[in-house]
């Protein structure tokens, strides 16, 4: 019988090196069919015309029957040589800087580049972690490898880089576009595009809870016995995988619906951080959302009907909030100077009160407890200022006009205060108006229209707002500002889901609208226009205890 180097050597002259390897595999995976289903002649001509296609050469069927015979005496030895069908039982682990890897089964997640964005210098310090991939049927052992810029005091890792003197992380298209398919920003913690993409149509079909979902990831580890012997908690893997989640959505969305091609997020999971950002960025994401998906009809090749698409605005109202928000209600939006001053009231979230502090007020968030307001802010006392100058304005303008405006009342205040909202507290004169308003001129068809709404959706609001509703429990641990970029990033989603556009795509809206869209602009948080917070409190964080670096504070990172 031949020794190992003799078959070698026959098989690499009658079919050549390259086509040999590609030729083993495809006869080791199709000996697999039973000969009913798949018999030898097939086998021999679908292995033929395989090679042929893959590497443009042209061999004789007598050649590929000589070489699967062959291999099929010699099954064992080419699969040991050629195949390495164990490598995956085997491990060959290395220690570098006290962190042990298993280099042939870890994922190595290294920096997406090696050289400083900034000044165009080689990265240096490295450094490495051992970390878990949370993927949609295992985990995955992982060590991220950092590096740093020494000039720059910049660090980068595999998703992102960032500043902690500065307190701000970046992501651009190079770092995003990752080859293993791995979103990682810090801790001990990544996830696969793939489980972002689950979560995503389980939420847009079934409103999926990231608490339920986590624990179907946990269920599903458990019961195939891919945990790698790590035991992962419902309620902290669901708060970490909607950090991550919502983060990398809104990346992609800033890529497909803005013109910058870096996206800014911070530089930590820190639930304060998080909040400051959203609050900070949601009139620009709002901007953005308006201007492209009222404009979307001139994309080409989407699915709405370009004859009814964007013909109009439905606009409607939905009042059936169950989120408890501060009692705190001298707030008032006056960035519309049409609308003078609007109350809105305080959007965060009252307070728990602590076992070990009485003093907290349980109605009021922090920023609105009665021993702060007792000694208002200056921005506080600038607004109810200008507040009252446009309530002011409004008392003026009424006693002017209110004679000339058949709706007028004067009654708001019992009305405020009524228990009942009945047909009966509205003027008789009024409520019929309406009535026969709603039926008649208010209908889509009505020839006072011209047939402008003739064949609309006129249902497209109620239709929003039973979304929502369905999506409640996937929002019911959401508070503001999370709720708002939450919903906001759902509705986008729904909506190319809908249209058929392609949520991933780069730059869709600045190839279309590049003129309409603004830059960047910040949006006033709440607690900044109205509120008093000092910088300790910013960077307090009661309900979070994660870490905010990938790798341990030294000396050289303190700014």
């Amino acid at each position: 019988m031949p020794n190992g180097d003799d078959v070698l050597e026959a098989l690499r002259s009658s079919i050549g090196l390259v086509s040999l390897v590609y030729i083993c595999r495809l006869y080791m995976k199709l000996s697999t069919f039973p000969s009913i289903i798949l018999p030898s002649t097939a086998r021999t001509h679908l292995i033929k015309q395989a090679v042929t296609d893959r590497y443009n050469n042209s061999h004789t069927t007598e050649d590929i029957i000589m070489v699967t015979n062959m291999i099929e005496i010699n099954k064992d030895f080419i699969d040991r040589v050629l195949l390495l069908s164990d490598m995956d039982r085997n491990s060959i682990t290395l220690d570098i800087n006290h962190i042990t890897m298993d280099v042939l089964n870890d994922m190595i997640l290294f920096p997406f580049t090696n050289i400083c964005i900034d000044c165009t210098r080689s990265l240096t310090s490295y450094r490495y972690k051992s970390v878990h991939i949370i993927d949609c049927f295992k985990t995955n052992r992982a060590v991220a490898v950092t590096a740093e810029c020494k000039t720059c005091t910049l660090i980068y890792n595999h998703s992102s880089w960032y500043s902690l003197k500065y307190r701000w992380r970046k992501i651009n298209n190079s770092s995003l576009n990752s080859i293993l398919k791995v979103f990682y920003l810090c801790d001990s913690f990544g996830f696969t595009y793939s489980v972002f993409f689950d979560y995503t149509c389980q939420l847009l079909h079934d409103q999926c809870p990231f608490q339920s979902f986590s624990r179907i990831l946990i269920d599903r580890y458990n019961y195939e016995h891919q945990n790698n012997n790590i035991i992962l908690q419902p309620i902290p893997l669901a708060k970490l995988f909607q950090s991550h989640s919502l983060l990398y959505q809104i990346v992609r969305f800033e890529f497909m619906l803005g013109k910058t091609r870096i996206v800014n997020l911070p530089v930590s999971l820190n639930r304060n951080e998080l909040n400051y950002h959203f609050e900070c960025y949601s009139g620009w994401w709002h901007h953005l959302f308006t201007t492209f998906w009222s404009r979307h009809k001139s994309i080409p090749n989407i699915k709405c009907s370009p004859s009814d698409c964007s013909r109009c605005v439905i606009v409607d109202g939905h009042q059936k909030c169950r989120r408890l928000v501060c009692s705190f209600k001298n707030i008032v939006d006056t960035s519309i100077e049409e609308m003078t001053s609007v109350e809105i009231g305080c959007p965060y979230t009252p307070c728990r009160r602590m076992q070990s502090s009485d003093s907290v007020d349980a109605i009021y968030c922090r920023y609105h407890q009665p021993s702060i307001l007792l000694s208002p802010s200056l921005d506080l006392q600038k607004a109810s200022e200008r507040a009252a100058e446009f309530s002011r304005w409004d008392r003026d303008f009424l006693s002017e006009h209110k004679a000339q405006c058949r709706n007028y009342r004067n009654d708001s205040e019992e009305i405020k205060n009524a228990i009942n909202y009945t047909a009966s507290s509205f003027d008789d004169h009024l409520w019929l108006s309406y009535a026969r308003c709603a039926n008649t001129i208010m209908n889509s068809d009505h020839p006072s229209h011209e047939g402008r709404f003739v064949g609309l959706n006129s249902q497209a609001a109620e239709q929003a707002f039973q979304y929502i509703s369905r999506a409640k429990f996937a929002l019911r641990n959401f508070s503001f500002p999370h709720s708002t970029a939450m919903l906001l990033i759902m509705l986008h989603l729904l909506n190319c889901k809908m249209t058929g556009i392609n949520s991933e795509i780069i730059g869709v809206e600045f190839l279309h609208f590049g003129d309409i869209i603004k830059d960047f602009f910040a949006t006033p948080c709440i607690y900044e226009r109205f509120g008093t917070l000092n910088g300790e409190e910013l960077s307090k964080d009661d309900d979070d205890d994660q870490s905010d670096l990938d790798h341990n504070i030294t000396f050289e990172d303190m700014p």
